[in-house]
């Protein structure tokens, strides 16, 4: 049987106060604002119903799900990614949508400080000559903006020539009315002067 040299340091006893100082504490992770809206999802069915609707989600990773899981899980307690995606399936509810509202009730030392700032950069990349930071939805905005622009006064051009056209239009009428009135007015004198000849005629 072969010997074991042992140093001094490993022939020491054995100092689990050091042991756990060396070791973080265990935090606790939880969602309770998420657990209150799946309890709203739920409605008035029982935590017995929506666990014989979650179990079979749920067989092909062999989670064992029972009332007391799901009562669990409305309490605040963290839903396995299998167990969300079943509990989003059984509420008719988007995975996106049901990851989300987990996301924004994670609670946890210093989770207000994190989940709050987690959507902004610390350091802002390094970008290549000549690209925008300006997202491509803004990009869209703006283009559609001057092409809606551009169309308005094109439109505009349009109408003040059709007005332009309909005003001339009108000083041409104009004209002809002012040249034929007095036709006219010269015919109706010499049919009632005819008139009167033809009544004189007839008396004497």
């Amino acid at each position: 049987m072969s010997t074991l040299f042992l140093t001094t340091a490993n022939t020491q006893p054995f100092d689990r106060t050091n042991l756990t100082a060396s070791v973080a504490a265990r935090f606790q992770v939880s969602a309770p604002k998420f657990g209150s809206w799946l309890k709203l999802q739920r409605g008035s069915r029982s935590l017995e119903q929506i666990a014989l609707q979650v179990r079979p989600l749920v067989q092909p990773v062999a989670l064992k799900v029972d009332r007391s899981l799901i009562q669990k899980i409305e309490q605040g307690r963290i839903p396995s990614w299998p167990m969300l995606a079943a509990l989003s399936r059984v509420y008719g509810v988007p995975i996106e949508e049901t990851a989300r509202r987990l996301t924004e009730a994670l609670t946890f030392p210093g989770s207000s400080d994190l989940l709050r700032h987690s959507g902004e950069r610390t350091s802002k990349p390094h970008q290549a000559k000549g690209v925008s930071d300006v997202p491509a939805s803004e990009h869209a905005t703006a283009a559609r903006i001057q092409q809606l622009e551009r169309e308005l006064a094109e439109r505009t051009e349009q109408l003040e020539a059709r007005e332009a056209v309909i005003r001339e239009v009108q000083g041409i009428a104009r004209q002809l009315f002012a040249v034929a009135l007095p036709d006219e007015d010269r015919q109706a004198r010499k049919r009632a002067a005819r008139g009167r000849r033809a009544d004189r005629a007839a008396g004497g």
